[in-house]
C-alpha cells in the first residue's frame, strides 16, 4: 500500500519505470486440451476426457515450466511430472512451439516426449511414447484456454 501511495504522487516520468517492471514478469497460459486423435483405440474402463496444460514463459517468451495432467472421466488425475522423470524443457526460438521429453519412472523402456504449439488453427498438445526407441504409442489434442466458472 505504501508503494501505491507514494506512485499517486509522483510525476508520470517516475510512474513509467514502475509500470515497464510489469513486462518482467513471468506469463502463464492455462489451457484444456482434447483428445483427437489417438493410436490407441481400446476401451478403458476410465478414459481421460481432458487434458490440463500450464505453460510459464519469461517476458522474452522463454519457458520456464510446463506442467502437464491428464484427468480421467472419474476425476482421477494423472501428472506428467510424477510419471516421467529425468525430463527437460525446450522450445524454438521464434515460434510458439515448446517441447518436454522424459523417462518412465516405473520403467526405464520407457520414454516420452510431449509437444505444445499455437498457430492459425489455435492450441494443439501432443504426445509420442517410445519404448526401446520404436513409437509406442501417440496422441493429438485440440486445446483452449481454461475457462474457470464465476463465483
Amino acid at each position: 500500500m505504501r508503494t501505491l501511495k507514494m506512485l499517486a504522487t509522483a510525476t508520470a516520468v517516475a510512474i513509467v519505470p514502475v509500470a515497464a517492471n510489469a513486462a518482467f514478469e513471468p506469463q502463464k497460459e492455462s489451457l484444456e486440451c482434447v483428445i483427437v486423435k489417438t493410436s490407441d483405440h481400446s476401451r478403458d474402463a476410465d478414459p481421460i476426457y481432458k487434458i490440463n496444460v500450464d505453460l510459464v514463459l519469461t517476458p522474452r517468451a522463454t519457458p520456464t515450466s510446463l506442467v502437464v495432467e491428464h484427468v480421467s472421466a472419474s476425476g482421477r488425475r494423472y501428472s506428467r511430472d510424477e510419471q516421467y522423470t529425468r525430463s527437460n524443457l525446450t522450445f524454438t526460438p521464434g515460434r510458439i512451439e515448446y517441447y518436454w521429453n522424459g523417462t518412465m519412472a516405473r520403467n526405464s523402456a520407457y520414454t516420452m516426449r510431449g509437444a505444445l504449439w499455437r498457430n492459425t488453427g489455435g492450441w494443439f498438445y501432443s504426445e509420442e511414447q517410445y519404448r526401446g526407441g520404436s513409437k509406442s504409442f501417440w496422441m493429438l489434442s485440440k486445446c483452449h484456454p481454461e475457462q474457470h466458472e464465476a463465483d
